[in-house]
């Protein structure tokens, strides 16, 4: 069985920068609802989109691996892993920080 990702973009006009942060699918199904709700209610979307397909695991890994040459803020492709814990304010995801909403192995 191959794991597989959504993809949360987000588009930073202060930087200037585009991040796609790949979030697990297996075990997050509820925390993605969620967070998917959270978005498409929010008066504000902060420049967030939850992508509906799937990646798999090889190709999450080449968008990395290929896609982070530069000096960016942020890397423009990053794989997170774990548990997606609530989201319940679109601002404490600015610059990247779903990362620190992931618990559990990486």
């Amino acid at each position: 069985m191959t794991d597989t990702y959504v993809r949360l973009t987000e588009e930073n006009e202060w930087e200037g920068e585009t991040w796609h942060h790949y979030l697990p699918v297996a075990g997050n199904e509820q925390a993605l609802s969620a967070l998917r709700e959270l978005i498409h209610n929010a008066f504000d979307d902060f420049g967030f989109t939850l992508g509906e397909e799937t990646c798999t695991d090889i190709q999450v890994d080449t968008l990395v691996r290929l896609g982070n040459d530069g000096d960016g803020y942020l890397p423009p492709h990053t794989k997170l892993a774990g548990r997606l814990t609530p989201v319940d304010d679109l601002k404490k995801l600015y610059k990247g920080q779903i990362a620190n909403f992931m618990k559990g192995p990486s």
